[in-house]
């Protein structure tokens, strides 16, 4: 070797060790194909499906899912939807309680009082007595009130969607903007990325917008 010179050695690789090579290689190949498809199958996918067929049914107010957030089961019995005292005094009225004189649940939202039992189909609100279709129940130990029936007490509006146990409630007193959809849209269960269809609305149909903020909306 002349002086001031390096002689280069190369490892020729075996067979073997090229057949390795190439495994691996195809292997981090196709590991990443099927990431990606699996990404584009979720991201297709997420645009038809509605809330999964959940056993027990999920609650949005104001658009924003919080079943996660219920103490107690949201109950329906004979098309009344009932939300137990315990969740209607976190998410209306932290002053709710059972007047044991009386046997009657005693609550009150903004300039409203009202009184419900146990045994009367019928609600007194400011003093006025009214006829509704169910009273209030008692399960499992727990106060349920016939939330359905008191949407004069708490100004919302409520719907059943049963093809998808959801359950949803409005405020009347929030700010609405009308507006017409001008493409197929998703209605999702939150502004995440990937959320839950819980609707679809076509091209054409009237929509009231409650927060553009958030992309969010509801028919």
């Amino acid at each position: 070797m002349g002086k001031g010179k390096r002689e280069k050695v190369t490892k020729k690789m075996t067979l073997e060790e090229v057949s390795r090579k190439k495994k691996r290689i195809k292997k981090i190949f196709f590991t990443i194909v099927i990431i990606i498809a699996l990404m584009v199958i979720a991201m297709i996918a997420n645009e038809f499906i509605i809330l999964d067929n959940n056993q027990t049914y999920n609650l949005v107010i104001n658009n924003n899912n919080i079943t996660s957030n219920l103490k107690n089961e949201v109950l329906i019995e004979n098309d009344i939807i009932y939300l137990s005292k315990d969740d209607i005094a976190n998410f209306f009225d932290k002053y709710i309680y059972l007047d044991e004189d009386t046997n009657q649940v005693i609550t009150t939202y903004e300039k409203k009082a009202a009184a419900i039992g146990f045994e009367k189909n019928t609600i007194t609100i400011n003093g006025s007595e009214q006829r509704i279709y169910a009273h209030a129940i008692k399960k499992d130990n727990k106060i349920y009130l016939p939330i359905s029936e008191m949407k004069d007490v708490y100004n919302v509006e409520i719907e059943n969607i049963e093809k998808t146990k959801v359950i949803t409630m409005d405020s009347l007193d929030r700010e609405q903007k009308k507006a017409i959809v001008s493409s197929d849209t998703a209605v999702k269960s939150s502004a995440e990325f990937i959320a839950k269809t819980v609707d679809r609305v076509s091209k054409g149909d009237r929509v009231i917008i409650i927060s553009s903020k958030d992309r969010k909306f509801k028919n």
